[in-house]
């Protein structure tokens, strides 16, 4: 599994790109700099805004994709798993679920982001159509999010966009996946990029 997995992802990473749907998403700043000036800023290392073994199932309260009156059977611990250093989500027992974690970096509009992942051959068993929702906010607000309709095949998305919102560091970041069926998403990496 894990080399057709590579093997995927050698052969359409960067090749399929998925734009972000509903703005942009936010990357963390070094906050350890003193140097705020323009050109300082513009010359900040890039890195990760989240670890793939960090997530945690979001608290309702805290959750900006919460609905209360959703009759869909929710994930559980059993659901998710760190995978090649990201996150993989299994909806075979359920269809959705927010996790979170704080980001590793602070965040200024304007940033650019970057989102890696992938989701599997997507089927529902009813064979109904259906539409498959994965999405990024930092703190209330949506940055980034992809909607698939189900059936799909394999894919993969690699989109860089600017953040939207200002964040500092710990900012929690969470990540949902709304599917109908049994199907797998992955998320790789959610990244502030650095300068060229």
């Amino acid at each position: 599994m894990r080399q057709s997995v590579c093997a995927f992802l050698l052969g359409i990473l960067g090749c399929n790109e998925l734009p972000p749907q509903t703005g942009h998403q936010d990357t963390g700043v070094d906050t350890t700099a003193t140097d705020s000036t323009p050109d300082a800023e513009s010359k900040r290392p890039g890195g990760p805004l989240v670890l793939g073994d960090d997530w945690r199932i979001a608290r309702a309260e805290e959750d900006p994709f919460s609905d209360p009156l959703s009759t869909m059977r929710l994930c559980g611990q059993e659901s998710y798993r760190e995978e090649y250093g990201g996150i993989e989500v299994d909806t075979g027992l359920c269809e959705h679920i927010s996790l979170s974690q704080p980001s590793l970096l602070r965040l200024e509009v304007g940033d650019p982001l970057r989102v890696v992942g992938w989701h599997s051959n997507l089927f529902a068993s009813d064979l109904a159509p259906a539409t498959g929702r994965i999405a990024l906010a930092i703190g209330p607000q949506v940055v980034w999010e992809a909607m698939v309709s189900i059936p799909a095949e394999a894919d993969a998305w690699d989109a860089r966009f600017e953040s939207p919102v200002s964040a500092p560091t710990g900012t929690p970041i969470t990540l949902y996946v709304q599917n109908h069926g049994a199907n797998t998403w992955n998320i790789l990496s959610f990244e502030r990029e650095g300068p060229l």
